[in-house]
């Protein structure tokens, strides 16, 4: 069987009868969980590391500035705070989320009000061993 990928257009009431729409639902329900395992990444959607400026490639491909996917003209950037001190040092302490609807000529942050998706902060012990993250 062919892989499913995520398509934002389904399930449709107005061309889906109960059977497909649940079947739709279910395929991209599915996409979603392969996309979380693969830890954020998804069939179709490239991506690429980068510095603050979008040049490639990154300064320090360790400590990358940001992580951009792409599919079509729809962008999604991670921008990441990297820790210096402590515990910290050299962990992502911040990714801070944005998308674009325009190949990346304006992004907003994800999410909003009532689904905060836009900042994680990660929380890490004396010896840099992860305990948390928080949304924001």
């Amino acid at each position: 069987m062919a892989y499913e990928p995520f398509d934002p257009a389904l399930p449709d009431p107005s061309t889906e009868n109960g059977t497909q729409a649940f079947d739709s639902t279910r395929k991209n329900l599915l996409a979603i969980r392969d996309g979380l395992i693969r830890n954020g990444g998804y069939p179709g959607w490239n991506s690429e590391a980068q510095n603050s400026d979008g040049t490639t490639p990154p300064t320090d491909p360790d400590q990358m500035d940001q992580i951009v996917y792409s599919r079509g003209v729809e962008r999604i950037k991670l921008v990441y705070t990297w820790g210096t001190t402590g515990g910290e040092e050299g962990n992502a302490v911040e990714i801070t989320s944005y998308y674009s609807a325009d190949s990346g000529g304006l992004y907003e942050p994800l999410g909003g009000v009532d689904y905060p998706l836009g900042k994680v902060t990660n929380i890490f012990d004396a010896n840099g061993g992860w305990l948390a993250e928080v949304w924001s």
